[in-house]
C-alpha cells in the first residue's frame, strides 16, 4: 500500500513537472513569436522609413545636381536655394537615422548596410552642399553681369584680383569634398534596397565628377596670376608655327614674337620672321641625351627650323628659349605656342579682323586663308610671310587693347586650344610648370601608365604641303594568355596635294628635296619603352626602320617620298613591354594615345583582343565590346585614354578540375 502511494505521489510530480515545463515553453514560444512578430513588425516599418528616407535622399541629390547647373548658368540665388534645401534634407536624415529604432535596425543582418549607406551618404551629401556654397562664393568674385561670369578686361589689362580672391573659397571646396568623397567610399555596396542602390549609385559618379573640376579649377587659380606676373613682369617666346610644314609639336616656327606681361597687362613687343633669329656662329643649346642621339643629325639644338622635332614642348622650350637668349641676348621666362587652328579658336571670341589689303579675316576662314589660299594669292614667299605677319600682329592686337566682341567665350576658347594642344604653354618656374603639366596644357610627352601610342610626322622635304596629307591609324593589340601584348601599328598615308597650280616653293623646288608636290616625311611612331620590333613593312615589303628612345619611349622610325595622289602603307609588328596581368582573375588594360596637332585629324581604328577565358567588364564608354574584342572607331582629336577591365568567365566544376590536370605537377628548374 506503501509503495503504491509513493509511486503514484512520484507520477502526479511527473506529471506536474511536465506540465510547468510544457507552460514555460509555450511562454517562451509566444514570447519569441511575440519578439519575432515585433521584430518584424519594426523591420517592416524601417524598410518603409528608409524607402521614405532615400526618397528624400533622392530629392536632395536632385537639388544639388540643379543647384550645380543653375551656377553654370550664373544663376547664383537659385542655385543657393537649392543648396541649403540639399544640406537641410541630408541633415534631417542624419537625424532621423541617429534615433533609437534605426540603431537597433542597424544590429540586424542586411538591413544594418542599408542603414549603414544611408547615414554616409546623408554625411557626404552634406558635405558636398557645403563645398557647393564655396564655389558660389568664388564664382560670384568673376560677377560682373546677370547672364554669367565676366573676365574683368580692359585695355589690355586683366584683372587677376579675382583670381587671387576666388582661390581661397575653392581651397576650401576642395576639402568639403575630400571629406565628402571620404564618406561616399566607405558606403557599403552590397545587400542593398533598390532605393537606397538608386541613390548610392547616381550620386557617387556625380561627386567624384566634381572633385575633379574643382581641382582643375584650384590649379588654374593657382596659375594664371604668376604667370600673367601677379609678382613682376613677364616676357614670352611667341612660337607661331605652321602645320602647312609639320614639325612634332604642330608645324614649323615660321615667325616669333615676344609677348610681355606685366600685373595682366598684354602687349605684344616684337613680332618678326624666326629667319632674322639665325646666325651661323649660334651654339648649340644644351639638350638631353635622348635629344642629343635621336636629333643631332636634323641639327635641332641650334637650327630656330628644326628645333620642334621632339612631341615635348617642355624640351623644346628649353632649346628655344637657350637659342633665343644667345641669339637676341635676353632671358624670357617661358614660351607660348600657337598654330593657325588656335588663332581660330580666339578668333570666334574675338571676332572678325579687317587688314589692311585682304579683307576680313575670322574663325571660319583663318585656317584656309593662313595655309592654303595665301600660297596660291601671294606668289613670292617674302609677301605670304608679310601677309601672316599682319594676321598674328592684328590678332594679338586685339587682344592686347582689350578689343574683344564677346569677353566671357575667351576664357572658354582658349581652354579648348590648350585642351587640343593648338596652344601650349610652358613656364621656365617649376611649380608653375608642374600645374601646367598636371593641367594638360603643355604638350608632354606623357610617362607610360601602360600601353601607349603617339605617330608623329614631320616634313622633310622643305615644302608647304601637308596640309594635303591624310592619314589613318589601326591599332591592333593581342593580350596573350600569359599576358604580354603582340601589337601592330598600320599607318595610311594619302598625299592629296596638286601636282600643279601651287608656286614652287610650296609644291617644291629643292632637288635634294620634294617637288611637284611630293611629300618627303620622317615617320615616327612612339610606344613603351623596351617594346621589340619585330617587322616593319612599307606596302606590304620588308623593310628596315631605325630604332631609337626618347625619355622613356621606344621609337620606331622611317623615311617616305609619297607622290602627289598617291597612297602608302607602313606597317609595325612589335611585342609590347606593357603587360596585363591575368595571374589573377580581374586584370586591367589601358592605353594612352597621343596625338599630334596637325590640320587633318587621323581617322583612328582601335582593336584590343583578349584571351577566349576572359570577357571585358567596365571601359571607357568609347569602346566597344565585339566577340572576344574591344575596338573604337572616330577620329583622334586629342590625347586620349582607353580603358577597360578584364574578368576570368565562370567556369564548370569539370573545366575547373581540366584546367587543374594540365597544370605540371612538378615545376623543374630551367
Amino acid at each position: 500500500m506503501f509503495k503504491k502511494t509513493r509511486a503514484s505521489h512520484r507520477q502526479r510530480k511527473s506529471v506536474l513537472k511536465k506540465s510547468r515545463l510544457k507552460k514555460k515553453l509555450r511562454a517562451r514560444v509566444v514570447t519569441v513569436i511575440t519578439c519575432l512578430l515585433a521584430l518584424l513588425s519594426i523591420t517592416a516599418l524601417a524598410i518603409r522609413d528608409l524607402n521614405t528616407l532615400s526618397g528624400d535622399l533622392l530629392e536632395a541629390k536632385d537639388m544639388l545636381t540643379k543647384s550645380y547647373q543653375q551656377a553654370q548658368q550664373f544663376d547664383i540665388k537659385g542655385a543657393r536655394r537649392n543648396l541649403d534645401g540639399a544640406e537641410r534634407k541630408f541633415i534631417d536624415a542624419r537625424r532621423v537615422l541617429s534615433q533609437p529604432v534605426f540603431r537597433s535596425i542597424a544590429l540586424v543582418p542586411l538591413l544594418g548596410n542599408n542603414i549603414d549607406a544611408a547615414e554616409k551618404l546623408s554625411a557626404s551629401g552634406a558635405e558636398a552642399a557645403r563645398a557647393g556654397h564655396n564655389l558660389l562664393d568664388a564664382a560670384e568674385k568673376f560677377s560682373g553681369s546677370e547672364k554669367g561670369p565676366s573676365l574683368k578686361y580692359a585695355g589690355g589689362k586683366l584683372d587677376i584680383g579675382p583670381f587671387i580672391e576666388a582661390s581661397p573659397h575653392i581651397k576650401e571646396a576642395r576639402v568639403h569634398l575630400l571629406m565628402s568623397l571620404a564618406e561616399e567610399q566607405n558606403i557599403p555596396r552590397r545587400f542593398l534596397l533598390p532605393q537606397i542602390r538608386k541613390s548610392t549609385s547616381e550620386y557617387s559618379g556625380k561627386i567624384t565628377k566634381l572633385k575633379s573640376a574643382v581641382d582643375k579649377v584650384d590649379k588654374i587659380l593657382d596659375m594664371v596670376p604668376p604667370f600673367l606676373g601677379a609678382s613682376g613682369k613677364r616676357s614670352y617666346f611667341l612660337a607661331v608655327q605652321n602645320n602647312a610644314e609639320l614639325r612634332a609639336t604642330g608645324g614649323l616656327i615660321g615667325n616669333y614674337g615676344i609677348i610681355e606681361v606685366d600685373n595682366g597687362k598684354l602687349s605684344l613687343g616684337i613680332f618678326d620672321q624666326i629667319h632674322v633669329l639665325e646666325r651661323a656662329d649660334l651654339p648649340a643649346a644644351k639638350v638631353t641625351e635622348d635629344f642629343h642621339s635621336r636629333y643631332d643629325k636634323f641639327g635641332s639644338g641650334n637650327d630656330w627650323l628644326n628645333a620642334n622635332m621632339s612631341p615635348d614642348l617642355p624640351t623644346v622650350s628649353n632649346v628655344l628659349l637657350q637659342l633665343y637668349k644667345s641669339s637676341a641676348g635676353q632671358r624670357l621666362d617661358g614660351v607660348i605656342a600657337i598654330d593657325p587652328v588656335g588663332l581660330k579658336y580666339l578668333l570666334e571670341a574675338i571676332g572678325p579682323i579687317k587688314l589692311d589689303d585682304s579683307g576680313v579675316i575670322d574663325a571660319n576662314n583663318i585656317v584656309d586663308w593662313t595655309l592654303v589660299d595665301a600660297y596660291k594669292i601671294y606668289g613670292k614667299q617674302s609677301e605670304r610671310k608679310d601677309f601672316l605677319k599682319e594676321v598674328a600682329v592684328s590678332v594679338w592686337g586685339h587682344i592686347a587693347s582689350g578689343d574683344i566682341q564677346n569677353l566671357p567665350l575667351l576664357a572658354t576658347k582658349v581652354t579648348e586650344a590648350l585642351s587640343n594642344k593648338h596652344l601650349m604653354l610652358f613656364s621656365s618656374d617649376a611649380a608653375e610648370e608642374g600645374i601646367i603639366k598636371e593641367l594638360g596644357y603643355a604638350g608632354t610627352l606623357d610617362r607610360t601608365k601602360g600601353d601607349y601610342l603617339q605617330v608623329i610626322t614631320q616634313n622633310q622635304g622643305g615644302n608647304k604641303i601637308d596640309i594635303y596629307l591624310e592619314q589613318s591609324i589601326d591599332y591592333n593589340a593581342t593580350i596573350r594568355p600569359d599576358g604580354t601584348i603582340l601589337s601592330v601599328a598600320t599607318i595610311t598615308f594619302e598625299n592629296k596635294a596638286p601636282k600643279q597650280g601651287l608656286p614652287v616653293y610650296v609644291s617644291g623646288g629643292n632637288m635634294s628635296g620634294a617637288k611637284d608636290g611630293q611629300n618627303n616625311s620622317y615617320i615616327s611612331v612612339y610606344v613603351p619603352g623596351g617594346s621589340g620590333l619585330l617587322s616593319y613593312t612599307h606596302d606590304g615589303q620588308i623593310g628596315k626602320a631605325e630604332v631609337g628612345r626618347e625619355r622613356d619611349k621606344t621609337i620606331f622610325s622611317c623615311y617616305l617620298k609619297i607622290p602627289a595622289g598617291e597612297k602608302q602603307v607602313v606597317s609595325f609588328t612589335y611585342t609590347n613591354s606593357s603587360q596585363v596581368p591575368l595571374i589573377k582573375s580581374k586584370a586591367y588594360y589601358l592605353l594612352d594615345w597621343q596625338a599630334q596637332p596637325v590640320i587633318n585629324k587621323p581617322r583612328v581604328s582601335l582593336r584590343v583582343s583578349y584571351p577566349k577565358d576572359y570577357e571585358a567588364g567596365s571601359h571607357s564608354s568609347s569602346l566597344v565590346k565585339q566577340g572576344n574584342a574591344i575596338i573604337n572607331n572616330g577620329t583622334l582629336q586629342k590625347d586620349s585614354v582607353f580603358y577597360f577591365g578584364l574578368r576570368e568567365k565562370s567556369r564548370s566544376r569539370l573545366d575547373n578540375f581540366k584546367k587543374w590536370l594540365s597544370k605540371p605537377l612538378i615545376h623543374l628548374p630551367k
